[in-house]
C-alpha cells in the first residue's frame, strides 16, 4: 500500500529543506577564504611570526596560550596586568580606494577600566586612526569581531587585536585567533 502526503505537507517540507539550505550557505559565506585572506598567521600557528607587539605602558602580557584553543589551536592571549592599552600589529599592503574587512575571534576574562576614563575593552583595530570593530568588556565567551574600512589614498595599513586604545587603558585578559583580512571591493565614497 503506497502513502501520498497532502500537498501542503510537502509544500512545507520543501520549504524546511530551502531554508536550511540558505542558512547553511549564509553560515559558509561568513567564515574566511583563507586563499583571499591577506594577513600572514592569523591563526597564530606559527606564533607570533609576522606580528609587531605593543604594550604602551609596559603593563601588558602578550604571548601564545596553547591551553587555550580555538578550532584545535593555540591562540593570541593579552593579558593587561596593569592598566594598558596593548596591541598585536601587522603591516599588509593594500589597494588605494578599496573596502576590506577585518574579522577576529576573541574571549575575555574581566576586561575593567583601568583609568576612569576607559571605556574601549577587546577589539580589532586599524592602527593610526579611530577605527575599530565594537569591543568587549567584562567576561564573555568566544564571539567574533568585524571591522569594515576603507583606505582612502593609503598603499599599506597596520591591522589587529587590541585590548584597549586611545585614551583607554584597561585591566583583564583576552584571547585572539583566527583573523583575516580580506578585500571588499571598491570604496563607496
Amino acid at each position: 500500500m503506497k502513502t501520498t502526503l497532502p500537498l501542503s505537507r510537502l509544500s512545507f517540507v520543501g520549504l524546511a529543506v530551502m531554508m536550511m539550505a540558505a542558512f547553511a550557505s549564509s553560515c559558509f559565506a561568513q567564515q574566511p577564504d583563507r586563499k583571499l585572506d591577506l594577513l600572514k598567521n592569523g591563526s597564530f600557528e606559527k606564533g607570533l611570526e609576522g606580528w609587531q607587539t605593543t604594550s604602551h605602558r609596559k603593563n601588558g602580557k602578550i604571548e601564545i596560550d596553547k591551553a587555550e584553543l580555538y578550532k584545535g589551536l593555540p591562540t593570541l592571549k593579552i593579558d593587561n596586568l596593569g592598566a594598558d592599552d596593548s596591541l598585536v600589529m601587522q603591516k599588509v599592503t593594500v589597494k588605494p580606494l578599496t573596502r576590506y574587512r577585518l574579522t577576529g575571534f576573541v574571549k575575555t576574562k574581566d576586561i575593567k577600566p583601568g583609568d576612569k576614563d576607559a571605556t574601549v575593552g577587546a577589539n580589532v583595530c586599524l592602527r593610526g586612526g579611530f577605527e575599530r570593530s565594537e569591543d568587549i568588556m567584562k567576561t564573555r565567551t568566544w564571539g567574533r569581531l568585524t571591522l569594515e574600512f576603507e583606505t582612502g589614498p593609503k598603499t599599506e595599513v597596520e591591522v589587529g587585536p587590541r585590548l584597549g586604545f586611545f585614551s583607554s587603558a584597561v585591566t583583564g585578559t583576552a584571547w585572539f585567533a583566527d583573523l583575516s583580512l580580506v578585500e571588499l571591493g571598491p570604496a563607496r565614497r
